[in-house]
């Protein structure tokens, strides 16, 4: 677990003093193009108001670069992959621990070797970070069974899963998905790396039997007030590098209780045997079914809230932490499907 991907940028202002900056940067960017051979693509958009430019600068380098008006808004955005920055491969591999520091202070001396101290990674805006993780579950069965138990799941309302329409046709609900948080800070894509690469035309045997989770921080400054940070960009890329096992862990609790996963009929059995209060026990086997028949934990709780009205926010997450306690995922596995049983997507975390 690392950091994927994060990005940095650079507003030059809004009105006609942040066009004028935009432009000299444009013309500045133009003219290195044409001296050192790289080039400059224009990215065309719906949008009237929208133009993008990309520049090719650090080609195969780690380090893209998007020149961007946004109707009155104009800014640099810089997007990294550190990966990519010491190892010109890096469709699988995530950056570890023991490197991170070269990656980026070589990402620093790129950036301001270019364009000067002004662009150095402290004096730019941080304004995402991609968490990332190579779950190894051994197959591409395996792999599709996660993430359609997820998807299953449905557990928390403050996110929502987009549907082809809204992110095209890079994920479905077998190879895989993404859920946006409602607020737009976050985002968690849970997808088979293997077909992704096969996809866009790069296959790859070492991404056989990979489960990718992508963790998209859209909003850096939240997560740094609320764990306190006050670190320069470069050591908080650090502290996001060395706190990614956890961040993700709290992000994949959202949706998917830490236990294996059954058949309802073997849901049932286990919480029989396991649990020895009645009416706990009744509640709990109540809500595997109806978690079976209203596709997802979200509504199977809004149902039994209409049957039970004693279940208050208070006793539905004592009923979560004793499906923990038991191991037991109360989303039951699809009754047509060969696979009978699940371990714990957190065991292979």
């Amino acid at each position: 677990m690392s950091i994927h991907t994060f990005e940095l940028s650079k507003s030059f202002g809004k009105g006609e003093n942040g066009y004028l900056k935009y432009q000299e940067f444009l013309d500045r960017a133009q003219t290195d193009c044409q001296k050192e051979g790289y080039k400059i693509f224009y990215d065309r958009s719906n949008n009237p108001g929208y133009k993008c430019h990309r520049l090719l600068k650090f080609m195969g380098l780690g380090i893209q670069v998007h020149l961007i008006a946004n109707h009155n808004d104009y800014y640099i955005k810089f997007i990294v992959n550190l990966q990519k920055v010491l190892v010109a491969d890096g469709l699988v591999k995530i950056i570890n621990e023991s490197n991170a520091q070269e990656a980026i202070e070589m990402v620093n001396w790129q950036l301001s070797s270019w364009l000067g101290d002004e662009f150095e990674i402290d004096r730019l805006r941080l304004s995402k970070v991609d968490i990332c993780s190579n779950i190894d579950v051994g197959s591409a069965e395996l792999v599709s069974a996660y993430i359609r138990q997820i998807y299953r799941a449905g557990a928390t309302k403050s996110y929502k899963v987009y549907g082809k329409k809204e992110y095209g046709k890079r994920f479905d609900k077998v190879a895989g998905f993404t859920a946006r948080s409602r607020s737009g800070v976050a985002e968690l894509s849970l997808y088979d790396k293997e077909r992704q690469l096969e996809k866009i035309g790069h296959p790859s045997d070492e991404a056989h039997g990979i489960l990718r989770a992508e963790y998209r921080i859209l909003n850096v400054n939240k997560i740094k007030r609320k764990h306190e940070i006050t670190l320069t960009n470069s050591d908080t890329l650090l502290w996001f590098i060395n706190n990614s096992g956890d961040l993700l862990y709290e992000i994949l609790s959202k949706f998917i209780v830490d236990g294996a996963s059954y058949k309802l009929s073997e849901v049932n059995r286990l919480i029989c045997e396991q649990v020895n209060r009645k009416k706990m026990r009744n509640r709990m086997c109540r809500f595997s079914e109806l978690v079976a028949q209203k596709h997802g934990m979200f509504s199977a709780r809004r149902a039994m809230e209409q049957e039970d009205p004693k279940l208050d926010s208070r006793a539905y997450h004592k009923m979560i932490d004793k499906f923990e306690n038991i191991g037991v995922n109360p989303v039951p596995l699809p009754a047509k499907k060969d696979i009978c049983d699940l371990p714990s997507l957190f065991e292979w975390l």
